[in-house]
């Protein structure tokens, strides 16, 4: 709490001290002193970074790609909680820790790559140490790991407490059907259905639709379900559904992203590496960049050419650096009792690589598309 008073207290005294000086230029120079003492670095240090960053952090595409495929590594793989889900052992396809990024698996279905293959790294007893390949095929392949149907039911099978205390599950089969047979029909052209609000007060309410009151019973009668799991599968699950379900089917385009193993000989020519690990570590060496004022430099990734061992393709990413000079910034950053924001990060110019998706995302797609060497 103190540290918040201090700040607001220095906020006020900025504004304060323009009483003192008479005669608006007298109070608009005295403004402008206050200003940059208070808020400089704000400017200055910003648009020096970003200079360097526009002129130093860059994507460079040294060969073309002639392969159709692409060699990304080692993974980690976290299996699931086979007792939560029983449905895949897996994290693929847009989960936390993923394999397959969304990124990766649009590369897959639109056929703008042909293959992506990685190293899978993981407890489980069979594929820790093996070479797999991903590809695009049809929904029926037997190969199929990632699909529409695999979604819907990870997303929209639901584990919930019963009020006596024990787990149950609304699987995604029956999580359709009640949807379909209760509910869908007031969703259609609405966000927000009139009577939610009374059903967050009265679960029987009677301008509660008939359906959703037969649901609610339904819910109660087979599952044992406490009213506040109810609320929440009626109100926000059925209305995410209808949502999500559009955004996945025009993903997947009837499609599947399936796999198959391989030898190492059979791996891309072309190996992606990001120079920061799963655990965090930064594993490349630094770009022959010197150190510029508040700025510095590093790797994000590169591109290899795994048979000539030869860097064919690198990602330069520049951060901010330096200690805050401004009465403001000190002050902020010497009485915050938290840990303050990580910096500004950039690369290719301009591109902003908090979590890095983006900048992976361009630098990869670039790479297998040409882009930057048709541009040249």
């Amino acid at each position: 709490m103190e540290f918040i008073l201090l700040h607001i207290i220095v906020l006020i005294t900025f504004f304060i001290v323009l009483i003192k000086p008479k005669g608006f230029k007298r109070k608009l120079m005295w403004f402008a002193i206050w200003f940059f003492a208070f808020f400089g670095d704000i400017f200055i240090t910003n648009v020096v970074f970003y200079y360097n960053a526009n002129k130093y952090a860059t994507n460079t595409y040294l060969e073309t790609f002639k392969g159709n495929s692409l060699y990304i590594g080692e993974y980690k793989v976290n299996l699931m909680d086979k007792e939560r889900y029983k449905i895949s052992e897996y994290y693929i396809g847009g989960w936390i820790g993923s394999i397959l990024p969304d990124f990766y698996m649009l590369s897959l279905l639109d056929n703008k790559i042909k293959y992506i293959e990685y190293k899978e790294i993981s407890d489980h007893p069979i594929n820790n140490g093996k070479y797999f390949r991903f590809y695009s095929s049809n929904e029926d392949d037997k190969n199929c790991m990632v699909s529409k149907d695999l979604e819907y039911k990870l997303l929209f099978t639901l584990e919930y407490d019963r009020s006596d205390g024990t787990k149950g599950f609304v699987e995604y089969e029956e999580f359709l059907e009640l949807y379909n047979k209760y509910y869908k029909k007031y969703l259609a052209g609405n966000s927000n259905v009139f009577w939610e609000d009374y059903l967050r007060k009265n679960m029987f309410h009677e301008k509660i639709p008939t359906e959703i009151k037969d649901l609610i019973k339904y819910l109660i009668q087979k599952h044992n379900m406490p009213e506040v799991r109810i609320r929440y599968l009626i109100i926000d699950m059925m209305e995410a559904y209808r949502k999500k379900s559009v955004k996945i089917e025009e993903f997947y385009k009837g499609k599947c992203i399936a796999r198959v193993e391989i030898d190492k000989n059979e791996l891309s020519r072309y190996e992606y590496v990001k120079c920061t690990n799963s655990d965090y570590e930064y594993i490349c060496d630094y770009p022959d960049i010197k150190d510029k004022l508040w700025t510095k430099f590093e790797y994000f990734a590169y591109i290899k050419d795994r048979i000539n061992n030869k860097k064919i393709a690198q990602s330069i990413l520049a951060y901010k650096t330096g200690t805050p000079f401004s009465l403001y910034a000190i002050i902020f950053d010497k009485t915050s009792p938290f840990q303050r924001a990580a910096g500004v990060e950039l690369c290719n110019k301009n591109i902003s690589v908090r979590g890095g998706e983006e900048c992976n995302d361009i630098f990869i797609d670039n790479f297998i598309n040409n882009n930057e060497m048709k541009n040249k």
